[in-house]
């Protein structure tokens, strides 16, 4: 008995040392992949609000895509489902300010964009009862205001009046 035991120590702390070596393996690949210098710009922009916001509070991926119009990144997340509307939509505030204390340190952001815009998307229905996707707040930024903008200590409170575009779904 005693014979076995030790074999099964000997099995689970190889199994535990492989194991932690495959995960840092892929941690350490996974920084490498995302390192700065190794994204284009709408690569970093995605990774950047992934790496901030995580998944939604359903557990759904929070970024559901990127474009672009006029020189302005238009970024398409999904928001959290929350019953209380006002909640939700103080977190939109507040999820943008927590993207761009990473996005304005930027210098190829700064340089390059015109604005950016976080367009909120919560799932809702349509007059028929089928699940539609709508947009449920816009937040846009211009190139001057996330210049002027002192990331780390904005209110969520000063959003309206800072926000090129601050639209809310009434609708919703």
């Amino acid at each position: 008995m005693k014979k076995n035991m030790k074999i099964f120590l000997i099995i689970s702390t190889i199994a535990f040392i492989v194991l932690s070596v495959i995960a840092i393996w892929q941690y350490t690949s996974y920084q490498k992949l995302t390192k700065r210098e190794n994204l284009t710009l709408d690569e970093y922009i995605i990774v950047t609000a992934t790496q901030v916001l995580g998944k939604t509070t359903t557990g759904k991926e929070r970024v559901k895509g990127l474009d672009e119009i006029d020189g302005i990144k238009r970024l398409f997340l999904n928001g959290d489902e929350i019953l209380v509307k006002d909640i939700t939509r103080i977190g939109y505030s507040s999820d943008t300010i927590d993207v761009m204390k990473v996005l304005s340190r930027d210098e190829e952001f700064i340089n390059t964009v015109n604005g950016i815009s976080f367009q909120y998307v919560l799932e809702s229905q349509d007059k028929y009862g089928n699940s539609i996707e709508v947009i449920d707040c816009i937040i846009t930024f211009k190139n001057d205001a996330i210049r002027e903008i002192n990331w780390e200590n904005i209110s969520i409170t000063n959003m309206q009046d800072l926000a090129y575009t601050y639209w809310i779904n009434e609708e919703n």
